[in-house]
This record gives C-alpha cells, sequence and structure tokens, in this order.
C-alpha cells in the first residue's frame, strides 16, 4: 500500500516553499502585501478594536527553516493572527442540540448554541492533539480547549493560513508541562512565510486537487485491501477519469492537442505517407460512462493513431524453427497484458518479407487481442522485428502528441474491456471486429498530465 500521508506532508512542505507553484510579477510582493496588514492592524489599534502586543525582534537568519521565493517574505506568525481562548462547556452540555463543540481535536460534542461563525479557524490548545488546526463547518461552541483565531481575512486566504499551521506543527511548541498545552508566548514568534495573495489562492488550489486524488487512493485502498487485482483495476479505472492527478491550467487543453494530432494527420494524408480514411461516428451522449475533467476532451482510438487500426495476416502461416525464422505472435502472447516471448512462434523469411510490406510492427506499438482471450493490450516495448496474425491488432499512437503507456492503460482498463465486451461475435471462440474497436471511445488529457497519470499509476500499482 502507499503511504498517502508521507506524500501529504511532502506536498505541504513543497508548498511552503513556493515549489508547487509558479511565482509571477503580475502578483506583487509579499513585502507590499505586508505593508497593507500592518496598516490596517494599527487602524484598529488606534479605534481600540485591537491591543497593541509587545513587537517582536527582527527574524534572523538562523530562525529561517528553509529558503522561500524572493518574492515572498518571512515574518513573525504574532503579526499575522491573534488566538484567544474558547468558553468553557461541561460535560452534561455538550450531549445534545445542533451546534457543534469544538475542543483540543474537533468536534467533541453538540450544544444548543454558538458564539463563532461558519469558518472560523480553530486550534487546538490543551491536550495530546494540541496543535491541531480546524475550520469549523457552520456556526459553533468552541471550549477553553481551544484557540479562536483572528487574522486580516481580506489579505490572507484562510485555508493558506490553515496549511501553514498544520505544516507548523504547532502542537510541537508545547511548554513541556505533563499536560501538552500551546500557547501565544511560544506560537506567536514562530516564523511564517509569506507569498503574495494571488500566489496563496494557487497554493491553495494546487494542495487541495493533490490531496483529492489522495482521498480517492486512501479510499480504494481501504475499500478493496485484500483484493489486489481488483485494487489495481479501480486504481486505473480513477486515473483515466482524472481523479488521481491535478489538472493544471500551464498543460493546455486536450482539445488543444487534438487539433494538432489532427492538423499532423492531413499534412500526412496530403503528401500521400498515409490514406485518407472514412469519417467517425460523432460521440453521442449515451456512450460517455462517467465525467472527465473540463480540460479533457472524448475522441475515438482511431483519432489518436498515426495509421489506420488493423490486423495480422489472415492466411495460415509457415513456420520455421527458432534458429532459421522470424517471431511470428499471436493473441495467446499477450493475453497477460504484456508480450510474453518465451512461448512464441516463428515463421519462414519469405513469408516474413511478404508481411512485413503489409504492416510492421515497432517499437511503442499497441497489440490488441481480437479472438480468443479478447481486448488484452500490450505494449512492444524494444525494437524488435517480428509479425503478427489476424488475432491481434496494432494500434500505433502518434507519440507526439499521446503518451503509449497511458493509452494502453486506458485500453486496459474495464471501462474499455466493456465497450469490446459488448461487440464480441462468435460461439465458442469470441471476437473482437477492427470496426468494432475503431469505434471505441478513449478519455484524452493534455499530453503532460498523460506522463504524470502514468507516473502516478507506476508508482501505485508497483507499491501494492
Amino acid at each position: 500500500m502507499i503511504d498517502t500521508q508521507t506524500i501529504r506532508n511532502k506536498i505541504l512542505d513543497l508548498a511552503m516553499r513556493g515549489k508547487l507553484t509558479e511565482q509571477l510579477p503580475e502578483d506583487g510582493t509579499a513585502e507590499e502585501l505586508y505593508q497593507q496588514i500592518q496598516k490596517e492592524k494599527q487602524a484598529l489599534i488606534k479605534t481600540g478594536r485591537r491591543k497593541q502586543r509587545k513587537l517582536q525582534p527582527e527574524i534572523t537568519d538562523n530562525e529561517l527553516p528553509f529558503d522561500i521565493p524572493s518574492n515572498w517574505k518571512w515574518i513573525h506568525l504574532g503579526e499575522l493572527i491573534s488566538i484567544e481562548s474558547g468558553r468553557g462547556l461541561i460535560a452534561a452540555e455538550m450531549k445534545s442540540g445542533r451546534i457543534p463543540v469544538y475542543g483540543g481535536n474537533g468536534i467533541t460534542g453538540y450544544h444548543d448554541c454558538g458564539f463563532v461563525p461558519e469558518g472560523t479557524v480553530i486550534i487546538g490548545r490543551v491536550g495530546y492533539y494540541c496543535g491541531s488546526v480546524h475550520v469549523t463547518e457552520q456556526e459553533a461552541w468552541v471550549t477553553d480547549n481551544a484557540f479562536i483565531t483572528t487574522y486580516p481575512e481580506k489579505r490572507i486566504d484562510k485555508w493558506f493560513l490553515v496549511y501553514v499551521l498544520r505544516h507548523m506543527k504547532l502542537g510541537q511548541s508545547n511548554n513541556g508541562s505533563a499536560q501538552p498545552v500551546v500557547s501565544g508566548k511560544k506560537i506567536y514568534p514562530l516564523a511564517f512565510p509569506l507569498p503574495p495573495l494571488a500566489e496563496q489562492h494557487r497554493i491553495v488550489e494546487r494542495i487541495e486537487a493533490a490531496f483529492s486524488a489522495l482521498d480517492t487512493i486512501e479510499a480504494l485502498q481501504s475499500k478493496y485491501a485484500d483484493n489486489l487485482t481488483v485494487l489495481k483495476s479501480k486504481l486505473i479505472d480513477a486515473a483515466i477519469q482524472g481523479k488521481l492527478t491535478e489538472q493544471l491550467p500551464e498543460d493546455g487543453t486536450a482539445e488543444e492537442l487534438y487539433q494538432q494530432i489532427q492538423a499532423e494527420k492531413q499534412a500526412l494524408i496530403k503528401a500521400g505517407k498515409i490514406k485518407k480514411e472514412k469519417p467517425l461516428p460523432e460521440i453521442s451522449a449515451e456512450e460517455i460512462p462517467f465525467e472527465i475533467p473540463a480540460n479533457w476532451m472524448w475522441v475515438r482510438l482511431p483519432e489518436l493513431c498515426t495509421i489506420p487500426i488493423t490486423d495480422g495476416t489472415h492466411q495460415t502461416p509457415t513456420y520455421a524453427d527458432k534458429e532459421t525464422g522470424i517471431p511470428f505472435l499471436s493473441s495467446k502472447d499477450v493475453t497477460k497484458g504484456k508480450i510474453n516471448w518465451s512461448s512464441i512462434k516463428y515463421i519462414t523469411k519469405d513469408l516474413h518479407e511478404i508481411l512485413y510490406r503489409r504492416i510492421a510492427p515497432q517499437k511503442n506499438d499497441i497489440l490488441l487481442a481480437k479472438n480468443g482471450t479478447t481486448g488484452v493490450a500490450a505494449l512492444v516495448e524494444n525494437d524488435v522485428i517480428f509479425d503478427i496474425y489476424v488475432t491481434l491488432a496494432v494500434i500505433r499512437p502518434n507519440c507526439k502528441f499521446v503518451n503509449p503507456q497511458f493509452l494502453l492503460f486506458v485500453i486496459n482498463s474495464q471501462f474499455c474491456k466493456k465497450q469490446f465486451d459488448k461487440c464480441l461475435i462468435g460461439i465458442g471462440v469470441p471476437n473482437l471486429h477492427l470496426v468494432h474497436i475503431q469505434k471505441t471511445i478513449i478519455p484524452l488529457p493534455p499530453l503532460a498530465e498523460q506522463k504524470r497519470i502514468v507516473e502516478r499509476l507506476d508508482k501505485l500499482l508497483t507499491a501494492q
């Protein structure tokens, strides 16, 4: 099983260092933001709505836990937030009611009334979970086991603040007593990495997208822990729906990618290098089984290929021995999603020359079993000269725009298997005709995300 908590911690660590997001000149600087915060704070102090706290000394280089981008700024946490204890409540008063009561580690009961609004940031003050950070989902009561946090809401993204506080592990700043306690004296001097507000928003978006993917992984690992075969299948299904990766604006869109693929294909047709194919039917709403991210699109499988999808020779081959023959593959050689070269047959060189002129399989081709064990595909991973029988179809993705390993995951998914199974013909030995393979629909992400999906699945599937 993959350790999702370690990944979450790593994501937060990268975010706090400015390594999840770009630093854009149009964002301005954290120094400018800091000056705005200080100006507003002084106005509140002048009107008596906020107390003047003792100034913290300048942050020294020795206090800085890590490097941050040049347009960010280190400030003391106490320059940004104020904390005050909640109101005491006895256990008997927390057994009924509709208003959640927050203690040292989130909701500890319910009461008849509350006094803090929805969206209040709460820090556990006392106990084993002191330093834990929560956000009220509605009006709530906060006990004196927790702090109510206030901050300049127009200048600080609430969830950025929450993620920084969680990354700080405030519970490590207790006073060393037998009963762990977080106090303002301990947390106010802590160094806080402050980015411009626009980048705070981007950081939150990036963290939440990554955490959403990890939520999906955790749920699947928990549900299918006892059946690794099903778990791997579910992970692939989640990946090709865009649930295991972030959708990044800098990736562009699948529509842009699709237009590039079609432009290149038209250029090849014009140059006489490939033949013009029959138009494919439009994808209907009834064919689409699930939602995909907004920057993805649905396409038919041939639209991603540089040559028409075709199968191997229909004639009975003339076999030869291994020493003098040419490798000859059939559907039995790709039954486990990989090419099994150990038990292949061989054909004569004369027959090979005839077959190779018709179709020459190459590296990064996908071989799809269309007879017998149908719907199973394998990637040609090396430059090997071989021929194929009619029981295999050759799918040649345009590798400039389509990651072949991504396409292999899609074709081997339960989603595609269901499409293939609906089209099987024949009794005893099922048959998958080319005309049906050509109608297969595929979810297409931008190329950069295709690569991230492959990387994520490689790590997940090898960790199970």
